[in-house]
């Protein structure tokens, strides 16, 4: 009966203490929190990483191998939220009120569990503004590519993210397009490109820095990311194979962000080809994007090489750096009918809906 999402937060009453500590630390401690039910999926409490730590002093004084449910542990007094248009206000509240809580169920009126809120997303507005929020090169690209979107009359974009590995990063950003939506207003889109099999295995190449990555790095558990993912659409195989067709078969919204992360030279190559031998319709103007593997020590390899060569190869098509991250760039594409569409204020300048 629960989405995907919420089932990685689900227990039992009558599990054991140690299915509990499975659980826990499949997720960072910081963020940790597991929603006890009944037997007929009913709400009773919740379990903290904090909660579990008593069992520490409860094994010490045990005299066999006695195996202990949470029963004698969850916190039946745990905050909850229910549902309704003024649920990121009293979120807020509580988590205000507790300032070591960062995850709250929120329950509809018979007491199933429908959401969770986290204390990221109360307050996604204020901790953008302070760099505050998880993995935020996910959401300055996401929100600034969102914004531009928005301003230039598009009412829906799509995210792409190549090389997902094990699904951190896609997962940030479906959190990241949610709250970006909800608060400007504008539906949002996301693929992920990955072989699922790590990285392709490749003819020794200086370009592709065959000294450092080897074939097989990076191998995604593709049912484990699938359990995980809300909506998020995961597109599998060798991207040479994948992207050629990718227009055709998913009929995207219009391009506005990509989260580059292919480590070699030859698959970047494919992508930035790709931007420059498809219709620009398809893209908005200025395609905000993150190329992961940049660096210093890659100048005339990897991705950095193969933007260069993007960049000499077009004349109305650019790669430039305009952000304070190296990392992150704007794909310009002049002949774009919308690219000199003015955007007025700032790119720092918030056109967020809601107060907070």
């Amino acid at each position: 009966m629960y989405s995907k999402h919420i089932k990685n937060y689900i227990i039992n009453i009558n599990d054991s203490i140690y299915k509990a500590f499975w659980k826990l630390h499949r997720h960072s401690r910081k963020r940790s929190l597991l929603i006890v039910v009944d037997d007929a999926d009913k709400y009773l409490g919740v379990i903290s990483p904090s909660d579990l730590d008593k069992t520490y002093n409860f094994y010490d004084s045990m005299q066999d191998d006695t195996d202990m449910t949470i029963k004698e542990f969850f916190n039946p007094n745990g905050k909850t939220i229910k549902n309704g248009p003024n649920i990121y206000t009293y979120a807020r509240d509580i988590f205000v009120d507790y300032p070591n809580l960062n995850l709250i169920p929120v329950l509809d009126e018979d007491n199933n569990i429908i959401d969770i809120f986290s204390r990221d997303r109360a307050f996604y507005k204020q901790y953008y503004l302070e760099d505050k929020l998880p993995m935020m090169h996910y959401a300055k690209c996401i929100y600034e590519s969102a914004r531009e979107a928005k301003i230039m009359g598009y009412d829906k974009i799509s995210i792409i993210e190549f090389g997902v590995a094990n699904g951190t990063g896609l997962a940030n950003c479906e959190f990241h397009a949610k709250e970006t939506s909800r608060l400007i207003g504008i539906d949002i889109e996301i693929y992920g490109f990955d072989t699922g099999e790590g990285l392709p295995e490749l003819e020794p190449d200086y370009r592709n820095l065959s000294y450092f990555w080897e074939s097989g790095y990076f191998k995604m558990n593709v049912d484990a990311l699938l359990n995980r993912l809300q909506f998020a659409k995961l597109v599998l195989g060798d991207i040479k194979d994948t992207l050629p067709e990718f227009i055709e078969k998913y009929n995207p919204a219009p391009i506005a962000a990509m989260f580059i992360d292919v480590d070699y030279y030859t698959p970047t190559k494919e992508i930035l080809r790709f931007i420059e031998y498809t219709n620009e319709e398809r893209f908005i103007p200025r395609i905000h994007a993150n190329f992961d593997d940049i660096g210093p020590f890659t100048e005339f390899q990897g991705e950095n090489l193969a933007i260069k060569e993007f960049n000499h190869r077009n004349e109305y098509k650019k790669i430039s750096s305009e952000m304070s991250d190296v990392q992150m760039k704007r794909i310009h594409l002049f002949e774009h009918e919308k690219y000199n569409e003015p955007i007025s204020g700032s790119v720092k300048q918030l056109i967020f809906n809601d107060t907070l």
